[in-house]
């Protein structure tokens, strides 16, 4: 029975706890292997991701809200302890809860035709936006009262998780938006060398 546990580990995930013990056979990759990507259509030698794959994907974590939520709820709990205010807690911290599962992380991934921006850890706002809508990527600077989440603000729709920085995308039919992130020319180099 273990040598079937063992042989079944294996052949899935390559490793088992007797693997010092059973032979594996070496593994060669195939001579036109780039390593799981295509190679680059730009004649520049560097391989390029396959269809699907993404050429840039960011993760900004919004830990002042994080940190906000646990504060909250640590004060919900000495309510509770202290006044009893049971109803009102589960309330507030199921409100909290949801907030921070909304709102907590900012995803930016470039494929090879899009650009997807989710907020998460439970992606329910999504936005997409072709690269061949894409007309401009200019690094920006949002002033403070600009604030965080989805808004409209004078330059068109803010996407933000934290901080002042963004990306502000000028579209092929004229309008513009911006996109929170902790890291504005990594995310605008990417950006400019996916739309072209």
């Amino acid at each position: 029975m273990m040598s079937r546990v063992s042989e079944y580990f294996r052949r899935r995930a390559g490793w088992c706890p007797h693997a010092k013990s059973m032979h594996m056979p070496e593994r060669k990759a195939p001579a036109n292997y780039h390593g799981g990507t295509a190679p680059s259509s730009d004649g520049s030698g560097a391989p390029m991701p396959g269809p699907g794959k993404s050429r840039y994907q960011h993760t900004q974590v919004a830990m002042l809200q994080i940190y906000a939520v646990i504060i909250a709820c640590g004060i919900g709990i000495l309510s509770l302890v202290f006044v009893g205010m049971f109803l009102p807690l589960v309330i507030v911290a199921a409100g909290l809860l949801i907030c921070l599962a909304l709102f907590s992380t900012m995803t930016i991934e470039l494929t090879q035709a899009e650009l997807v921006m989710h907020f998460g850890p439970l992606p329910v706002i999504r936005k997409r936006i072709r690269l061949a809508e894409i007309a401009s990527a200019i690094p920006v600077k949002n002033p403070w009262y600009y604030g965080w989440g989805v808004h409209f603000t004078p330059h068109g729709w803010l996407y933000n998780i934290a901080g002042g920085d963004a990306v502000e995308l000028l579209l092929v039919s004229g309008t513009t938006l911006r996109l929170g992130t902790d890291e504005p020319e990594v995310l605008t180099k990417a950006i400019r060398d996916a739309a072209q």
